[in-house]
């Protein structure tokens, strides 16, 4: 009885070595794809919901620049990476100052102290649910 083998045709390691190049490389564009398309959606959802926000004669404004933090996300990302993850606190901080500092808030001064008045009375978790619209974590 004959057998027949069916071999794998042999590859050289420069082969191999090309081939693993194409697959990293095509996984950190894939990788960054996502990071872009993920931020820039999170920014212009965040502009929307805070442009149309407003407690009686309160308003609120929010003008993220789309590419300053799409560079700012990949920038963290790259420094987290060669920390070990040792200065993901200093991302979150920086990214946290950069909405703030494109946060505002306008309202008449009396406005204001009518609202914190009819308000001071009442409980909610306005400010936990706008720390976490904002991804600030305040753990003692």
């Amino acid at each position: 009885m004959a057998r027949c083998a069916v071999l794998a045709p042999e590859r050289d390691h420069r082969t191999v070595g090309r081939e693993l190049r194409l697959g990293i490389a095509t996984y950190a564009a894939f990788a960054l794809f996502f990071v872009v398309l993920n931020t820039g959606v999170q920014a212009m959802i965040a502009n929307h919901v805070w442009q149309h926000t407003h407690i009686a004669d309160v308003r609120f404004d929010l003008r993220l620049n789309l590419w300053k933090i799409i560079w700012i996300q990949i920038s963290n990302i790259i420094v987290i990476i060669f920390s070990v993850g040792l200065l993901i606190p200093w991302s979150k901080v920086r990214m946290t100052r950069y909405r703030l500092s494109c946060f505002a808030m306008s309202a008449v001064a009396s406005d204001l102290d009518y609202f914190g008045a009819a308000e001071r009375d009442r409980v909610e978790a306005t400010g936990a649910e706008l720390g976490d619209a904002l991804d600030l974590d305040l753990g003692l």
